[in-house]
């Protein structure tokens, strides 16, 4: 309710006590550290002094720590998204774009015995027309729900795209708009 249209004005510093579970007054050390144990607890591998000081620095570059008020957006997210696109540094300028970089590696023990590294490449730029992160999400999302309106995928409500019903027509549309992995295999 704190960040719908029309309530008092929150400061980002405020909202972000909120969400890493700190009082409204601690300092900026106390908050950095929450953040960190959220991050930790959530998964994250441990954060070394380096990182510490390096999130510090992030959070403050974002007004994370400051005063300015958080834009009411409804929720948390939207509102951090208002902030990352009213930044100047955050927007693309004339000839920059973005990029998705996505690596797997995979040691397999085949039937004979034999150890085998499998690996997986995507690299996808950004166009005039549409981000990277727009065309591997966006057009992916959109090959999924063709696949449901064209009847291809029988399956309905929350599905996991991991049995082949799902990937082998999503890869080869996907592919068909030049977004692929280039696989390569050979032995460990």
């Amino acid at each position: 309710p704190y960040l719908e249209a029309g309530s008092p004005p929150l400061p980002m510093r405020s909202l972000t006590t909120q969400l890493v579970g700190v009082a409204a007054g601690a300092d900026d050390a106390a908050i950095v550290d929450a953040a960190v144990a959220k991050a930790v607890e959530k998964g994250a591998r441990a954060f070394t002094p380096e990182d510490r000081r390096r999130l510090a620095e992030c959070m403050h570059w974002l007004g994370m720590l400051g005063p300015e008020p958080v834009p009411q957006k409804g929720c948390p997210l939207d509102a951090f998204v208002a902030v990352l696109s009213s930044m100047d540094d955050m927007k693309f300028h004339a000839g920059e774009r973005d990029m998705v970089v996505m690596h797997h590696e995979l040691i397999v023990r085949r039937g004979d015995g034999a150890r085998e590294v499998r690996t997986g490449t995507l690299v996808q730029y950004g166009s005039e027309t549409a981000s990277a992160m727009a065309q591997t999400v966006g057009i992916t999302a959109a090959i999924g729900c063709q696949l449901v309106l064209d009847g291809t995928v029988k399956e309905r409500g929350v599905c996991v795209p991991t049995t082949a019903v799902w990937y082998d027509p999503m890869l080869e549309a996907l592919a068909d708009e030049n977004i692929a992995l280039k696989e390569k295999r050979h032995l460990a």
